[in-house]
């Protein structure tokens, strides 16, 4: 059965034709699913609801841009990638491949010791994201009030912290918030992206500003896709040096990344990076108080 806060966004897309927008719905409520092990009956029966009233809404599979990997390759990270290439991709290949990547992995972590299990790769990863997913005694108080502006607050604090999101902290959080019957995510406002050949410390900032105001999937793939590029997780301070890198990043505007492929950390300073990282911080504060 679909969820009636599911079904009711379906019902007002496709009476808009917004195609872009019923993608995001279903994409996120196989997310969902996914993220609480549990079945894919709530996703076939919208998924069908759509089709049903848009025969047309479904597109040609693309295997030759983006061809699934081989079985042994199947890990967590690829089923996100498969999830997100789904909102640009949306068919029934696509959809059936997720199911089997996800029921996959789901039979390794049973099966596998707790040290082996599919999200414990992260917690020795170095990021400042706890590394056990979970949520925070703040943003169960912000939920509680229901008080929209301080969660996004919260979570955009988690992806500040965690900045390729490679703990399940921020996802865990997100989930909490909506199981709570709270929306904070809005559209995408169309803003166009740079190329990625422009990404950087300044530009990884605008984004989380931009993330602020427009608090939407679209932006939180792409600050995620950015953190992966510039952050890469053995370059970041490990947790018994946390409060020291995070003072001397306050302090001095630093930012530790990786230096071809020697693995070498070093500080890189720059005024623009200092300068976002201080709007940023400025806007954090004015929300919460």
């Amino acid at each position: 059965m679909i969820p009636s806060e599911v079904k009711e966004k379906l019902r007002k897309y496709i009476e808009t034709d917004d195609k872009a927008g019923l993608k995001n719905e279903l994409t996120n409520l196989l997310r969902n699913l996914l993220r609480s092990n549990r079945d894919f009956n709530d996703f076939d029966d919208a998924w069908q609801y759509v089709k049903d009233r848009i025969p047309d809404f479904e597109d040609t599979f693309n295997e030759g841009q983006t061809p699934f990997k081989r079985r042994e390759q199947w890990n967590r990270d690829y089923l996100l990638e498969q999830i997100m290439t789904l909102k640009h991709n949306f068919c029934q290949e696509r959809i059936d491949h997720i199911k089997a990547v996800s029921q996959a992995l789901r039979r390794h972590k049973t099966s596998a010791p707790p040290q082996q299990s599919v999200t414990s790769s992260f917690s020795q990863t170095g990021s400042n994201g706890n590394p056990n997913g979970g949520v925070s005694a703040q943003l169960k108080q912000d939920v509680e009030e229901k008080n929209v502006r301080h969660i996004i607050n919260d979570l955009i604090i988690i992806i500040h912290n965690d900045r390729g999101l490679y703990t399940p902290e921020f996802e865990d959080s997100l989930a909490y918030v909506k199981q709570a019957g709270l929306t904070v995510e809005e559209p995408f406002n169309g803003k166009a992206f740079a190329d990625e050949s422009q990404w950087n410390d300044d530009y990884w900032a605008r984004q989380m500003a931009e993330l602020r105001f427009n608090f939407c999937r679209e932006r939180i793939d792409h600050v995620k896709a950015i953190g992966r590029k510039l952050y890469p997780p053995k370059t970041r301070p490990q947790r018994n040096e946390q409060t020291h890198q995070q003072r001397t990043s306050a302090s001095q505007g630093t930012y530790y990344r990786q230096q071809g492929g020697s693995g070498t950390n070093f500080p890189m300073k720059t005024i623009g990076a200092i300068a976002a990282i201080v709007i940023i911080g400025a806007i954090l504060l004015c929300s919460r108080n």
